[in-house]
């Protein structure tokens, strides 16, 4: 029994919309809050519409989304560049690294960039 042709509904209520741009935005490292997210789309919402508000938040996200991703990416080869220096070896990737400070925090807690990661990107 298969979903052939199955399309997820890109439906996301406008709050969660918010909160995740907001996220993201922080992720990405800017000083951006929920709030600041809200008073920007209700602003918008009054000048052009909501169909148009809601259009401009779907893009932000998308764009705070890969902002993020790309900051993460930095962030991580930074990662791996101060514990090859410091220990001789360097996490593999993110997934089993991110899996490694889960079961054991403090490994790594005397590298600065691991402590920024761990702050941003695993909470």
């Amino acid at each position: 029994m298969g979903r052939a042709g199955w399309v997820r509904p890109r439906t996301m209520s406008v709050n969660r919309l918010i909160s995740e741009t907001a996220r993201y935005a922080q992720k990405a490292g800017m000083d951006i809050t929920e709030a600041d997210v809200r008073n920007r789309y209700e602003d918008y919402v009054r000048r052009h519409g909501e169909e148009k508000a809601l259009i401009a938040l779907r893009n932000t996200l998308e764009s705070f989304r890969e902002q993020a991703r790309k900051e993460e990416t930095r962030l991580f080869c930074l990662v791996k560049a101060e514990c090859l220096r410091k220990f001789g070896v360097a996490p593999a990737n993110r997934r089993t690294f991110k899996a490694e400070l889960r079961e054991n925090p403090g490994l790594y807690e005397s590298v600065p960039s691991v402590k920024e990661y761990m702050r941003r990107f695993c909470g």
